[in-house]
């Protein structure tokens, strides 16, 4: 996983967050990160 997409990843998160009160894609997206956090801390 590049830099770029961890960035992306991260950017869609944090703006998801601040737009969104929909419980479903919240979760999904801290699903995302959460998942991209322990593949980097795996490496």
């Amino acid at each position: 996983m590049s830099d770029e997409e961890v960035e992306k990843i991260i950017e869609a998160y944090t703006s998801g967050v601040r737009n969104s009160s929909d419980l479903g894609s919240r979760r999904i997206r801290s699903q995302q990160l959460t998942l991209l956090l322990s593949r980097k801390i795996k490496k």
